[in-house]
């Protein structure tokens, strides 16, 4: 649990406020100031939130009394947060860092307040759709694509013209849209979007022609890497991990600051995942693969006795994987990593693993049923988010803050954070190569028969 120690000069510890609503129930009553002698018998925070959005910031008020109601001076008040990776204190206020519920506690001489429960509330989606595009030529994320194109409620898509020339475009879900791009009768894939090195910021990459990869800062220039066969990609942060493609099968790695580097070339290397500019990716040998954690600096295997292509992810310092059967978190931010098995019964077909660094989703089969599981990584527990008879695929099962998609059939299903639910459509007639970022869903689709594929955004 984390503790933020606040000076009484400098917290907001008020005397008796007049209409102030209390957390837990609790009601400030009127009284003199005391000093510092006076014994304190009740711990209060007046303005206990009870929701807050995701990344905002709610100062606390705060007033400690003595046994007979009077307002009383301490020198430290301390505030305390059972979920920290929920809500944070720090600076006399409450963060909202992942959905969820917590417990603050403000704390004075030994005295604790009635707890203040805090929901975060994972992001808005109404589960409204519109196309973010509206033309006769075709609009998708192009061949050789299986990467997130939304980031930071930017997505970027590509427009195949008539005459054979394709537009790279980056738009929001305000309507506007910036051409980066126009390639000249080329190809274009595995085009990728993701966060930016600063707060609102976004970098995007694509490859051109089979062989040359472009990244772009937000609607800055593309920057041409070079000719590098650009194959599996990842951004986040920043940061841009590929896979140089044969004969090399090594990672590369980009930034706008840093440029470009090699931190991957031991063996033959596939599949790099980023996350603040660490990466895990797969090392395929003769006989097995393993998986090898990259700290930003150097790179070790961390899972070994895996089948080519092995399903993994990571995020936040935090990799899951499958192994033999059952999901297993490597957690890199710990005092002693060590791979942990959090199913223990190969028995079941446990599938797929997506993290968000502080949740997991898996598929699981039992008895014929269909399942997707969510798991908490911070206590342990794990719930059933959805059970159908339909095969549920795994390459579309996806997760972001708290929230998830995935497909069945052609049916694409959301959970919104507390309920699973099935996605209408429409006016979109498919579904295809679906992602969710911050909130938003997208993916590309016709409208009708035989007319052309638009970009569609649930929101």
């Amino acid at each position: 649990m984390k503790k933020d120690f606040l000076l009484f000069g400098s917290l907001l510890v008020t005397t008796a406020l007049s209409g102030a609503v209390s957390c837990g129930g609790l009601t400030p009553s009127a009284g003199g100031s005391g000093g510092l002698s006076a014994a304190v018998a009740l711990v209060e925070i007046l303005n206990c939130p009870q929701t807050m959005d995701l990344n905002s910031t709610k100062a606390l008020s705060v007033v400690t009394k003595d046994a007979q109601g009077n307002t009383v001076s301490v020198s430290t008040v301390s505030l305390d947060s059972d979920a920290p990776h929920i809500a944070s204190t720090s600076n006399q206020s409450i963060r909202s860092e992942y959905p969820g519920e917590a417990s603050i506690t403000a704390s004075a001489e030994g005295v604790d307040s009635a707890p203040c429960r805090v929901k975060v509330k994972a992001p808005q989606n109404s589960k409204s759709v519109r196309a973010l595009t509206d033309n006769l030529d075709e609009d998708h994320w192009g061949q050789n694509n299986n990467f997130k194109t939304v980031s930071r409620g930017k997505v970027l898509w590509q427009t195949v013209l008539s005459s054979g020339d394709t537009e790279i475009w980056m738009g929001g879900t305000n309507g506007q849209a910036t051409r980066l791009k126009t390639v000249a009768g080329g190809d274009v894939d595995f085009m990728a979007l993701g966060s930016g090195a600063s707060s609102n910021g976004v970098l995007a990459s694509w490859r051109e022609d089979l062989s040359n990869t472009f990244a772009s800062e937000g609607l800055g220039s593309p920057v041409p890497l070079g000719a590098q066969t650009q194959e599996e990609n990842n951004i986040a942060d920043g940061c841009l991990f590929f896979r140089k493609g044969l004969p090399d099968n090594d990672i590369a790695r980009f930034s706008i600051g840093a440029g470009l580097s090699t931190p991957g070339t031991t063996g033959d290397l596939y599949g790099p995942v980023t996350s603040g500019c660490q990466a895990v990716w797969e090392e395929r040998g003769a006989a097995s693969s393993s998986l090898v954690y990259f700290d930003g600096t150097s790179a070790k295997p961390f899972a070994d006795g895996l089948p080519a292509f092995p399903s993994y992810d990571f995020r936040n310092g935090r990799a899951v994987y499958v192994s033999g059967g059952d999901i297993y978190l490597y957690d890199a931010t710990a005092s002693s990593p060590q791979a942990v098995n959090l199913t223990k019964n190969p028995g079941l077909a446990h599938a797929s693993p997506k993290t968000d660094g502080n949740s997991i989703v898996y598929l699981r089969t039992v008895n014929g049923d269909h399942e997707v599981i969510l798991y908490d990584i911070a206590t342990g527990v794990s719930q059933v988010i959805s059970t159908t008879s339909d095969v549920k695929s795994g390459s579309t099962l996806q997760i972001d803050q708290r929230q998830a998609i995935w497909k069945e059939g052609a049916d694409l299903y959301f959970f919104d954070g507390d309920t699973a639910s099935k996605v209408n459509s429409a006016p979109a007639t498919e579904v295809n190569e679906p992602h969710l970022a911050d909130g938003l869903v997208v993916w590309h689709s016709p409208t009708g028969p035989l007319t052309d594929s638009e970009i569609f955004v649930m929101e």
